[in-house]
């Protein structure tokens, strides 16, 4: 295996999880987007995992990495996308990495997607209000047409919804493993 480091942006501590989860199975160091442009040893990998979390239909952290994009275009970049969408639904995904990702990003990066997980009262004030706005138009899709994730979100909304799962990243870890 190439050497591998994972850099990632956490609001909250999921994509951190995730993102550390994956720098244990890969036997790699972990920093964050913001260390990105004081890192001096990015030469050293041939293969970025970059973990960021979805908010407001973009990818947080995302601006850091096309700013800084010149130190890591050149090596083998995998992105695991952190949100509460389920992965099924193609299209909400597909908005995400439309609204965050160039065009050339799009080509080269090989792109998972995992759940996340949300407390209501951690929740920052503009965070609150996104999720309840999301919260708002799920409440007015019929219930037959309502996944069963979403579901949950909504007779969770203002407590507390887990989907983290570490076994999400684990074809992410076998594709790294396998570059």
């Amino acid at each position: 295996m190439r050497p591998t480091i994972v850099i990632y942006k956490s609001k909250y501590g999921t994509t951190q999880a995730y993102a550390k989860k994956i720098a244990k199975k890969l036997d790699t160091e972990a920093i964050l987007v913001e260390q990105l442009k004081e890192f001096h040893k990015i030469g050293e990998y041939e293969n970025v995992v970059l973990c960021l979390p979805v908010y407001n239909s973009g990818l947080a952290g995302m601006n850091t990495i096309k700013a800084r994009y010149y130190m890591i275009s050149e090596k083998n970049i995998t992105l695991l996308m952190v949100g509460m969408s389920d992965p099924a639904d193609e299209g909400s995904i597909y908005h995400v990495i439309n609204n965050s990702l160039t065009d050339n990003m799009k080509r080269k990066f090989e792109i998972y997607y995992a759940n996340g997980k949300m407390r209501y009262n951690g929740l920052m004030f503009a965070d609150k209000l996104s999720w309840n706005n999301w919260m708002k138009r799920l409440a007015k899709v019929p219930v037959d047409e309502l996944n069963d994730k979403q579901k949950e979100m909504l007779e969770h909304a203002k407590d507390r919804v887990d989907f983290y799962d570490e076994s999400m990243v684990e074809s992410l870890i076998a594709h790294v493993r396998n570059i």
